[in-house]
């Protein structure tokens, strides 16, 4: 079943409806690449058609291409027209019903995005690289762990989940991430376990790291100071200080690197160096592409489609799957909207009768799949029947291939698109991305009633 997340929007406008009395259209729309050099969103060439989106071509001259990959081989664009990874959305019927904005005006920029939550997502190369070379202290101490741990909530526990894809296939010993109070129960003294708290104040993670700590486990903590580094300095465990004033979720790159750093260096598992490296360059390439001052306009063009939409995020396989909650946690944070994750080849055992939905439903879901170039042949057919079976109802789909050799890049650069597609969704939908109301809301009420001992 797909995890789902539904924050209150009380911050911003709280825009995104189309005006009253007027309806999207179900019909497609085939959005295709612009040549290069070419800056304007609205001159997308566009073709209108009721009929599914196919191709004849394989995933991986997507990849070659870019990211926003689909797959039409319709003849209508211009001739002698290379294309690359084109997408198939739906767009509103009155283009009036979408706020208007010039993306690269750095003022209206400025305006609409006051705390800077932009500048965060295109600095995230630079933080892998910070992230890469942060020290431990102290060092971590020689060890053989039979299991590796990940404890961490939210923009701080999705370090744990990519640490877990990453060394999946991989690793000779469990790795697991858990987003709770508790550690699991199978924590012993023979276990290393990460504690992952950007704030130091998070409670579930406090209570989980207490609790791992006194079966004797081997802890590292990773934040940015709080309870919980004064907690691992007081018993003397290792820590990864992490620079402080960042909302969580923008701190991504500090709550993951270090952890596959730590191992790496550690002898725990193979070295990551190069892979760090190549994901560095390949993320500067994809953000400078698609972000506001880029030629790419096909981001844009998919926030543009998915306003006033439930963006369903569908990852092509489980290696994909953390980046497919990150795009769903971003939509809930950064846009202040509604969304869906899940992951194939999971989806395929309950959630797909589940488009079985009222077409009146359907026609106000908008997928996204997540993809890449060399994923299992198996599940590519899984992915394709499922299209033709299901998601043909949705009123939009868009398919997104990773770039990169290495898992790495081939993570980070589906989670860059990402953030970056959420934060033109804030825009659009006339709210500041950066703050997050209602969970601060939430942590002032909780604050009113203590913690009490597990029942």
């Amino acid at each position: 079943m797909a995890r789902t997340s539904s924050p209150l929007d009380i911050s911003g406008r709280g825009g995104g409806a189309p005006a009253q009395g007027r309806e999207r259209s179900r019909r497609s729309r085939i959005w295709r690449c612009r040549p290069a050099g070419s800056r304007k969103d609205s001159s997308l060439m566009r073709s209108r058609s009721s009929s599914n989106c196919r191709s004849s071509l394989p995933l991986s001259q997507f990849a070659r291409g870019g990211l926003i990959g689909c797959i039409s081989t319709s003849t209508s664009a211009r001739p002698n027209r290379t294309l690359q990874a084109c997408g198939r959305v739906s767009a509103p019927a009155d283009e009036e019903d979408i706020t208007s904005m010039d993306f690269t005006d750095p003022m209206e920029r400025r305006a609409r995005d006051p705390s800077g939550m932009l500048e965060l997502i295109l600095r995230l190369p630079e933080m892998c690289v910070e992230a890469w070379a942060l020290p431990v202290q102290p060092p971590l101490p020689a060890v053989r762990p039979a299991q590796i741990v990940a404890l961490g909530m939210g923009g701080s526990g999705i370090g744990g989940d990519l640490l877990r894809a990453v060394l999946y296939d991989e690793a000779t010993i469990p790795v697991t991430s858990a987003k709770e109070y508790r550690a699991p129960s199978s924590v012993s003294s023979d276990s290393l376990v990460f504690a992952c708290s950007y704030s130091g104040n998070t409670e579930e993670t406090l209570a989980a790291y207490d609790e791992a700590s006194a079966r004797g486990a081997l802890c590292v903590a990773v934040t940015s100071g709080g309870a919980l580094l004064a907690r691992a300095r007081d018993r003397r465990h290792p820590a990864v200080v992490v620079p402080q004033g960042l909302p969580p979720r923008a701190a991504l790159a500090y709550l993951f690197l270090p952890m596959l750093a730590v191992l790496s260096r550690a002898g725990i598992v193979r070295p990551y160096d190069a892979e760090v490296d190549e994901a560095v360059a390949v993320l500067k390439a994809v953000l400078a592409r698609l972000g506001p001052d880029g030629a790419d306009a096909r981001a844009r063009s998919l926030a543009a489609a998915l306003v006033g939409r439930i963006p369903v995020v569908y990852s092509s396989s489980p290696f994909l799957e953390p980046a497919a909650q990150r795009w769903k946690d971003q939509f809930n944070e950064n846009a202040k909207t509604f969304a869906v994750w899940n992951t194939f080849p999971e989806l395929n055992h309950n959630e797909t009768v589940g488009w079985g939905v009222d077409p009146e439903l359907a026609r106000h879901i908008h997928v996204i799949l997540l993809r890449e170039g060399r994923e299992p042949a198996r599940l590519a057919q899984r992915v394709e029947i499922t299209k033709e079976l299901a998601f043909r109802k949705a009123a939009g789909l868009d398919e997104i291939v990773s770039e990169g050799e290495g898992k790495v890049s081939r993570l980070l650069s589906i989670i860059a698109t990402g953030d970056l597609v959420s934060w033109y969704l804030a825009l659009r939908r006339g709210v500041d991305p950066t703050p997050v109301a209602v969970i601060d809301e939430l942590k002032r009420r909780l604050a009113d009633h203590p913690r009490a001992g597990r029942r």
